[in-house]
């Protein structure tokens, strides 16, 4: 895991404790400092390949950490 994906499944950890509820790619994006959406998307899908992100089909912000 690069250390980028190492913030990204951390603030995915942190929102999901803070709301009862996943990021957006938006906010995702902008906690990265990132100048487009796409990275944010780019990594998450990297981390649900990887299996360390899930994401339940049909609910919006769902994206959450396997292991958490």
């Amino acid at each position: 895991m690069t250390p980028k994906q190492k913030k990204v499944e951390d603030f995915v950890i942190q929102f999901w404790s803070d709301n009862g509820y996943g990021p957006s790619q938006n906010e995702i994006a902008e906690h990265m400092g990132f100048k487009y959406r796409s990275q944010a998307y780019t990594i998450t899908t990297n981390l649900i390949n990887q299996g360390v992100l899930e994401k339940i089909p049909g609910r919006i912000r769902s994206l959450r950490a396997v292991n958490e």
